[in-house]
C-alpha cells in the first residue's frame, strides 16, 4: 500500500511539474498512522456536493462516471472468476497496470488512449 501511495505522490508531482513547465523534486510524503476518529467523517464534502451527480465519480474525483461503473463491473466479474468475495480497486488497478506495462501491444494501445484522453481534455 505504501508503494501505491508513493507512486501516486510521484504521479501528482509529475503532473504538477508538467503543468508548471518546471521540474519539481519528487519526495514521497512520510506516512503517519492516522488516529481513529471518535466521530466518522461526513459522507459528502463541499467539493463532492458542488459536482453535479453523474458527471464525475471517485478515483480522485477525476474519472468519468461511466468509466468508474465499467471498473466496478470488471472488479465484480473478476471476483466471480477468481471465486473470491471481493477484488478491491487497488488490487484491480495494480494487476491492470502490470499487464499494460509488460505487454508491448497493450502499452501501445494505452498510449493511443492517453492521446485521446488528452485531446478530449484540451477540446472540452
Amino acid at each position: 500500500m505504501t508503494d501505491i501511495k508513493n507512486a501516486l505522490a510521484q504521479l501528482r508531482a509529475a503532473r504538477g511539474a508538467e503543468d508548471a513547465s518546471a521540474p519539481a523534486p519528487v519526495e514521497p510524503a512520510p506516512v503517519a498512522p492516522a488516529p481513529s476518529p471518535a466521530v466518522p467523517p461526513p459522507a459528502t464534502t463541499e467539493v463532492e456536493a458542488s459536482v453535479p451527480r453523474g458527471e464525475i465519480k471517485t478515483l480522485a474525483g477525476r474519472v468519468p462516471l461511466q468509466l468508474h461503473r465499467d471498473l466496478t463491473r470488471a472488479l465484480l466479474d473478476a471476483a466471480d472468476e477468481l471465486k473470491v468475495g471481493k477484488v478491491n480497486v487497488d488490487e484491480g488497478l495494480e494487476a491492470a497496470i502490470r499487464v499494460v506495462l509488460r505487454d508491448p501491444a497493450a502499452t501501445q494501445e494505452w498510449y493511443a488512449q492517453l492521446r485521446e484522453v488528452r485531446r478530449e481534455k484540451r477540446e472540452g
